[in-house]
């Protein structure tokens, strides 16, 4: 009745790692200069080896630089700038964080296994 991208049916938590959501995903993390590259070098050479090397790169500086340090600002922020209470419920963050993302492969796994 429903068609795999019907937003009814569609589980926003897992999404297919295709290269233009890995670039939508990265629009938020790294600066625009370096986006604009990426865009232009995915439009001209998608398949490329310098496009593939340049995204894994961009991959990287988010995940292990940008996304953390955005996600504390968040954290700081809603508990009113105050680094001793950031610090304080840190840890419940993190907890939360993790079983997300161990679940999100679990569920990867899960999905792959009905088709």
């Amino acid at each position: 009745m429903f068609s795999e991208d019907d937003y009814r049916q569609k589980d926003f938590f897992v999404y297919k790692k295709t290269v233009m959501n890995r670039l939508v995903r990265l629009a938020n993390f790294i600066p625009t200069g370096w986006m604009d590259r990426l865009l232009r070098l995915h439009a001209s050479k998608p398949d490329s080896l310098w496009f593939t090397m340049s995204l894994t790169i961009a991959t990287l500086f988010s995940t292990f630089l940008a996304e953390p340090v955005t996600y504390l600002r968040v954290i700081r922020l809603a508990h009113g700038k105050s680094l001793h209470t950031t610090l304080r419920v840190l840890p419940n963050y993190l907890s939360e964080g993790l079983y997300r993302f161990r679940n999100q492969f679990k569920l990867l796994q899960g999905r792959r296994g009905n088709r």
